[in-house]
């Protein structure tokens, strides 16, 4: 089940912020956390699959009143997509072959 965390920063207008917080706590698979200041509001986003997880993303991302997502944490792990988890980090694998010895 995928969850993600983010901060989203609403109008300061009160109708608009007032709409957006409505909105929000309506929305299933949303929790809205405490709100630390007029405009920072953290979320988070909880679904059963990766498709609900994007289509609650843009849903969420895309109500009147959001002006910008700060994605923070996202969890995958218990997914199965039967594949192996792709690589993370940056490999150490050179960008040339390396060159061939000389000798002497």
């Amino acid at each position: 089940m995928p969850v993600l965390s983010a901060v989203l920063t609403i109008s300061n207008q009160p109708a608009a912020r007032t709409a957006v917080l409505d909105q929000l706590a309506a929305t299933p698979g949303v929790t809205v956390g405490e709100i630390a200041d007029d405009v920072r509001v953290p979320v988070v986003l909880d679904t059963d699959t990766r498709a609900a997880d994007k289509a609650l993303w843009t849903q969420v991302s895309t109500l009147p009143g959001v002006l910008h997502v700060e994605l923070v944490f996202a969890d995958f792990s218990d997914l199965d997509t039967g594949e192996p988890p792709p690589p993370r980090g940056r490999r150490n694998t050179p960008l040339l072959p390396p060159s061939p010895t000389s000798t002497p």
